[in-house]
């Protein structure tokens, strides 16, 4: 979306997988801008927990964003840039940070629990996501989407 005068900045998606007692939680944040019109760009936040560790603390990944960057500042200042290399770079490299947990997710079978889900990112998520804090409104948001989908309420 990148608009800085959306109130929401761009949707939040949220999977869960399980495997032998633990769960694990990845959702990535979109790109958008915080309440100061700050560019922010894509995050993923994960965890795995367990009985044993249930309230393990979210770890944050920043998403490959350079080429975004360098495609807002083109934008601003009216100078050209070239499409095509602005999606090969990006559709390349953008993952990259967080290729090996996804790639353990498939080596060592994890079964994904229901379906993806999808919430609303606000200016005021964006704020603590650029912050580095885990945005606490959007896990309510998953919270509660998790339930209306059927989730079992119990993580591990």
């Amino acid at each position: 979306m990148l608009n800085k005068d959306q109130p929401v900045q761009g949707y939040v998606i949220y999977g869960e997988f399980t495997r032998g007692g633990h769960t694990r939680q990845i959702f990535f944040s979109p790109d958008g801008y915080t309440s100061a019109g700050t560019f922010v760009g894509m995050k993923a936040h994960y965890r795995t927990v367990s009985k044993e560790m249930p309230r393990k603390q979210w770890k944050i990944t920043t998403t490959y964003a350079s080429p975004i960057s360098k495609t807002l500042a083109a934008a601003e200042t009216g100078e050209p840039y070239s499409l095509d290399e602005f999606t090969e770079e990006w559709a390349e490299k953008r993952l990259a940070p967080i290729q090996s947990y996804l790639n353990d997710l498939i080596a060592r079978d994890w079964q994904m629990v229901g379906v993806p889900l999808i919430v609303e990112a606000s200016k005021q998520d964006m704020d603590d996501i650029a912050a580095l804090k885990t945005p606490t409104k959007v896990l309510y948001r998953i919270k509660q989407s998790r339930t209306a989908a059927g989730f079992p309420e119990d993580l591990f």
